[in-house]
Parts: structure tokens; sequence; C-alpha cells
């Protein structure tokens, strides 16, 4: 009996902690992160290489409206940075008011461009274990692997993720749920 009890809170105990959740200033790419304003993008890196717009036709949230305006800013051709202009009032979160949120970050190509933890694309993939613990999510196939870490800021959850083939990081992104 003593040896069922004590199996059995070990797993409890495993199942508890399945994975390490990541701190908020850890879910950052470059210096920038999710709900940032484009205008600390353009602080940062200055004028886009390219950019990509579409009006939303239907809300992407309860607060992000109809006819707001989705951004894709581009600095050459592996840095990527997703954000909305909102079309009616400001999106509201955690008692403050934004006009513009940063929605997505990636990089893929080693640019220089790290995370908070000095991440970059073209490292091994065990500096993640080391950097991250174990990833809440994992997904792929042997050639090509996915590990999501997530941050649960208490008012919307963000995810750092890795693009991992062979053993090399070959993509990280930024993205949430709000």
């Amino acid at each position: 009996m003593k040896k069922l009890f004590t199996l059995t809170l070990i797993l409890l105990m495993l199942a508890s902690n399945c994975f390490a959740m990541i701190e908020k200033n850890q879910v950052e790419i470059g210096g920038i992160k999710l709900l940032d304003s484009y205008k600390l993008v353009k602080k940062i890196y200055g004028e886009p290489n390219k950019i990509e717009s579409r009006v939303l036709t239907d809300g992407a949230s309860r607060q992000i409206s109809k006819g707001s305006i989705l951004y894709n800013w581009y600095y050459g051709d592996s840095f990527e940075i997703e954000f909305i202009v909102m079309a009616l009032k400001p999106y509201r979160l955690g008692g403050k008011d934004f006009d513009d949120i940063i929605v997505g970050i990636s990089s893929s190509k080693n640019n220089g461009i790290k995370t908070a933890d000095g991440v970059s694309v073209g490292m091994r993939s065990d500096i993640l274990w080391n950097k991250y613990g174990i990833p809440d999510k994992l997904s792929g196939d042997n050639s090509k692997k996915y590990y999501r870490y997530t941050c649960d800021t208490g008012l919307t959850y963000e995810y750092l993720v890795f693009t991992v083939e062979n053993g090399i990081i070959t993509k990280m992104s930024i993205g949430g749920e709000y």
C-alpha cells in the first residue's frame, strides 16, 4: 500500500510539472514583444523593406473589430513582424488601451536576431532544453520538429515556437491568444 501511495504521489508530481512555463520577458525576438507598438519596431529597425496589408473582414477576436488592418512588415528575407491597427476603438487589455498591437514575430535565418535568452536560428536544438526546459508541446516528425513554450500572463497566452530540422533551429517565432 505504501508503494502504491508513493507511486501515485510521484505520478501526480510529474503530471503537474509536465512542462515549464516561461516568463513574460522570455517571449521576445529581436527586442520586440507581443503587444508592443509598430512605433517601437520603427525605432529599432527603421522602415521595413516590404509591407503587405489586408483589411480584416471579420473580427479577429471580441475586441479586434471588423475593418482593422493586419500588416506584415518584412526586414530582409528572414525577419517578419505582424501587427494590427484597430479600426474602431482601441484594444483594451488589463486596463490599458492599444491602438495597434504586434501579434506575431518570426526569424528564419541566422541574421543576428535573437531571443531575450540569446537563442538564434542556426544554433543546435539542445540549447532549447537548457534555456527553456521541457516544451509544453513538441510535434513534428524525425526530420522537422516544433518546440512550443507557453507564457501565461494572466490576461493572455503567449507562445515562443522553434522549428528544428536535423537538430538545428531553422525558425523561431512568437504569437499568442488574446
